[in-house]
């Protein structure tokens, strides 16, 4: 004789099963529509070559207040500038404007050029000092535009 404790075991389990489903592809869906841009990216192009071009935005970040250099062997540049709008939870906050790019394959001595704004947040735990980028602020994404404009015609 069978009991109907077997029938319905499998509906309550396929039931489960669904309800799971429907649960973890709810959670991918939340996370990818809550995830804000941490930089924001300009490209251009300049009709100069990469290192005047970059010496153009090392005088540009220098205008709007950044402290800019010229890394990686002429290659980049990086432009830092200290914010003073903290979180309660953070120790400091930086602004940071990077700009490379690569001179062009033809001959005629232009360059492309690509500018990120980022934010980082700082602050002090018990191993040390921690970083972490959040998403950009609305000043530093004005910031990179102006860069990019003023030295490659941005493009977003």
């Amino acid at each position: 004789m069978t009991t109907g404790f077997p029938v319905l075991r499998y509906p309550v389990l396929s039931l489960m099963r669904d309800a799971m489903r429907q649960v973890a592809v709810g959670l991918v869906l939340i996370t990818a529509a809550c995830g804000a841009p941490m930089s924001v990216r300009y490209k251009g192009t300049s009709p100069q070559p990469l290192s005047l071009t970059l010496k153009c935005a090392s005088a540009a970040a220098d205008s709007l207040g950044y402290k800019a250099r010229i890394v990686n062997h002429e290659k980049s540049m990086e432009a830092i500038r200290k914010d003073s709008a903290l979180a309660p939870y953070e120790d400091s906050r930086q602004e940071r404007i990077t700009a490379g790019g690569k001179d062009a394959k033809s001959n005629d001595g232009s360059s492309a050029l690509t500018v990120t704004g980022a934010t980082f947040s700082f602050r002090w735990t018990r191993i040390g000092l921690e970083r972490r980028e959040i998403p950009a602020s609305e000043k530093v994404k004005a910031d990179a535009k102006t860069v990019s404009m003023r030295c490659g015609g941005a493009t977003e």
